[in-house]
């Protein structure tokens, strides 16, 4: 049983550890294998429901903490809301797997596979096993990476180019909550008041020049992960013209 004080302290997972390296290579496997065994199975019902049960692990990922720290009357403002930008992407996902929003599908997609993967390679303040909050960021962004990957690979899911701008859209109005709260609490989400240690922000400047690099580099991640979508369409062999039912048939 862990203690209120146990809970909410923890040792930070060093990157690239022996420990580190167990998660990123259990994420790649099940974003490799689960894919593959939805294909294989006959019908959609189950690899819809492994898909839309991936997703509500993602989001549980961050909901069950908050169920923890309400619970231990240990919520903090400044930590706590679902502002981060790994958050917002957790929560996203049911939407997504469940609803078949492409709107949502595509924030889920573009932001897995850019914020959320780079949190996966350089965690911050990733807590060390078995600390219970270990499994909350890992179900979070590792569900949150192989859910996206599961729903194109195993459900027939494509993102939209369209939808790099609905998914800065959807950033700039989470932005627009983010920002006074940052100033009233004197948080950090989104990291727009500091960089965090051990990031690639690191390498990005100081404030504010970090901010905008950031944004910048978010959105050079974007195209990058539908540059293969957009190869594809390149390459796939354009379908011959049928012939119109008015169209005389050939002698």
């Amino acid at each position: 049983m862990w203690s209120r004080e146990a809970f909410l302290s923890w040792d930070t997972m060093s990157h690239f550890s022996a420990e580190h390296l167990a998660c990123l290579a259990t994420v790649v496997g099940m974003a490799v294998l689960l894919p593959i065994a939805g294909r294989a199975w006959p019908g959609r019902t189950l690899p819809a429901g492994v898909g839309a049960g991936l997703a509500m692990i993602s989001a549980s990922g961050y909901l069950l903490w908050l169920v923890a720290v309400v619970w231990l009357g240990a919520f903090v403002p400044t930590r706590d809301l679902p502002l981060e930008f790994c958050y917002v992407v957790g929560i996203v996902a049911p939407f997504a797997l469940l609803t078949r929003s492409q709107v949502a599908f595509d924030f889920l997609y573009y932001g897995a596979t850019s914020g959320v993967l780079h949190a996966c390679i350089t965690p911050v303040f990733a807590p060390s096993f078995p600390h219970p909050r270990f499994f909350a960021f890992w179900a979070l962004h590792g569900g949150a990476v192989v859910t996206a990957i599961f729903a194109i690979l195993a459900l027939g899911r494509r993102p939209s180019y369209q939808g790099i701008f609905t998914t800065v859209g959807v950033i700039a109005c989470v932005l627009c909550v983010v920002i006074p709260v940052n100033q009233w609490f004197g948080a950090n989400y989104f990291y727009l008041r500091e960089k965090p240690a051990g990031s690639v922000q690191e390498l990005l400047g100081p404030w504010p020049t970090y901010v905008t690099a950031t944004m910048l580099l978010g959105l050079v991640n974007f195209h990058l992960a539908y540059l293969p979508f957009a190869l594809s369409k390149r390459t796939s062999p354009c379908p011959e013209p049928q012939p119109h039912l008015s169209d005389p048939s050939p002698e």
